[in-house]
């Protein structure tokens, strides 16, 4: 099991290659809009951008959660 401390990083580690992922799909789309790409091609890219976005939002969740079980824990203490 990954520590609280062990989580934040792995979240923005999740949400910068799924950021990475949403840029190099949109590039492909402006690239393939510019040389009339197939419309099963687009449709892939929309998928592909859908699952980038559900990425970041599931590690920017499990950045928050992190985060307050971070802050519950200094509040335990003091």
């Amino acid at each position: 099991m990954t520590s609280i401390n062990g989580s934040i990083p792995v979240a923005l580690q999740g949400i910068r290659q799924n950021l990475d992922g949403l840029r190099e799909v949109s590039q492909q789309v402006a690239h393939a809009s510019v040389e009339g790409a197939e419309s099963s091609d687009q449709a892939v890219s929309a998928v592909r951008a859908m699952e980038h976005r559900n990425g970041v939002d599931a590690s920017a969740a499990a950045l928050k959660r992190a985060n307050e079980a971070q802050g519950s824990l200094f509040d335990a203490l003091i």
